[in-house]
């Protein structure tokens, strides 16, 4: 039995493009925002259970590639409540399809696959607002995600997900202002989460991998009325096997993986007017057991909020 690993769903655990509906801010009711962008993402090498600090890791046979279209929808249905829907298009490639380490780990691990990544969906509940008395906004809410779609291709590579399914929420707390007198501004925020992976019925692997827990934060300095820029983060990890362990004649052999990744970035924002956002991004792998730990994105996006149904 060859052994090998790789959490070929790395995407769903890295941040992804900024949209409207990140913080514990909420659109007031019947207010909306639709977010359109794509991604580009790559890596070549993975780390086992030991984890990247050592810098030591191995070449996978081919460098793979996802290039994602992603739409995400927010609509305020209450002054404190919203829902957001995120709905990702993944198309995954090696770069050398026809390398022998493909062949050797079977499954057609390389071949290109695309279709429906995590289809994932939030509702965010304010329960405290600095417009009020309190020093920082908090929000909560349940959160879906869901890869059943590339459930009969999960054990390639290229997969857009683990063929999973996750149940979980999350709790965000946050703080928005200004700098004295200046026209400097900024808004920050942290997030904890919590997701239940239902089990898989034609899983091999009973019981794998562990629920995950995530964590991700950011901050955004806004330079005028128009451009804001600034850093964030996210750490993400669940138990489950160990890169030694990951049988390759499994189809989840990816998906049984116990992972953690810490990953950093940063984002652009432009708009052109109140309704209008253009958003620019990159992010990389800082941190990784049992995944890529040179992992790198690029991502453009575009968001147009509407207000009360109509642009006004």
């Amino acid at each position: 039995m060859r052994r090998f690993s790789l959490m070929a769903s790395v995407a769903a655990l890295l941040p992804s493009n900024a949209h409207a509906g990140t913080g514990p801010w909420t659109l007031s009711a019947d207010d909306a925002s639709v977010y359109a962008g794509s991604e580009y993402r790559t890596f070549s090498h993975i780390v086992g259970g030991a984890g990247s600090l050592d810098g030591a890791s191995t070449a996978l046979p081919s460098p793979i590639r996802f290039a994602t279209a992603q739409a995400v929808v927010t609509y305020g249905l209450l002054d404190p409540l919203e829902l957001e829907i995120a709905v990702p298009w993944v198309l995954g490639t090696a770069a050398r399809n026809d390398a022998t380490g493909c062949s050797d780990l079977g499954q057609r691990a390389c071949d290109t696959t695309s279709g429906l990544g995590s289809v994932q969906a939030r509702a965010k509940l304010r329960i405290l607002d600095e417009v009020g008395r309190s020093p920082v906004s908090v929000a909560v809410g349940p959160h879906v995600r869901v890869g059943d779609a590339a459930h009969d291709v999960r054990a390639r590579l290229t997969t857009p997900t683990e063929g999973q399914s996750d149940l979980g929420g999350f709790v965000v707390v946050g703080r928005s202002g200004s700098f004295a007198s200046s026209p400097v501004s900024y808004s920050a925020w942290a997030q904890g989460g919590y997701l239940h992976r239902l089990p898989n019925t034609s899983a091999g692997q009973k019981g794998l991998p562990g629920d995950e827990w995530n964590a991700a934060a950011e901050l955004l300095i806004g330079l005028g009325s128009s451009v804001s820029v600034g850093p964030d983060i996210l750490f993400s990890t669940r138990s489950g096997l160990d890169l030694d362990a990951a049988d390759l004649t499994d189809p989840d052999r990816f998906a049984a993986l116990a992972v953690t990744t810490v990953a950093v970035g940063g984002k652009l924002l432009v708009r052109s007017d109140h309704l209008w956002t253009f958003v620019v991004g990159a992010a990389g792998t800082v941190y990784a057991e049992n995944n890529p730990p040179d992992s790198a994105s690029v991502s453009l996006g575009i968001n147009r909020q509407f207000l009360g149904g109509a642009t006004r």
